[in-house]
């Protein structure tokens, strides 16, 4: 959970407020929320990428998380893209970000080949994260 921001849990009552809480808000909204993410020639499951709404800011974040094994392979950049299409080719989304921890190099690089352009710097809990944003060309804004 390095460069995720998130906590472990204390124990299974609060995993499974946070799990409910989590799909309450993130996947009442038609068209988003995360998305496994498998290879196709094997079925193997590689891990997710999707679309959270941010309730405070209502801003639409694309987010991936890949298994270790599996980085250096493209599968971010790849489901990423997918995603990025659905966002603005679907839900006409006007624009979406990307937040990562300022020291996580592969998620910046993910994003950067996805056009995403740094938008601001934000603080969490003594860390930095950046946030990026990709607009959509094809919206009227």
């Amino acid at each position: 959970m390095k460069y995720t921001g998130d906590c472990p849990f204390k124990d299974i009552d609060e995993a499974k407020s946070f799990i409910i809480d989590y799909i309450i808000t993130n996947y009442s909204k038609p068209g988003l929320g995360r998305l496994s993410c498998f290879i196709k020639e094997t079925h193997t499951y590689i891990g997710w990428s999707g679309l959270k709404l941010h309730s405070d800011s209502n801003e639409v974040d694309l987010g991936f998380r890949i298994m270790k094994e599996f980085w250096n392979n493209g599968y971010a950049t790849e489901s990423s893209n997918i995603i990025i299409d659905h966002a603005f080719n679907t839900l006409n989304l006007p624009y979406i970000i990307g937040n990562f921890h300022y020291n996580n190099i592969a998620s910046q690089r993910v994003l950067e080949k996805c056009n995403f352009k740094p938008n601001k710097t934000n603080y969490e809990n003594n860390e930095k994260w950046y946030s990026y944003i990709l607009q959509n060309s094809t919206t009227n804004q």
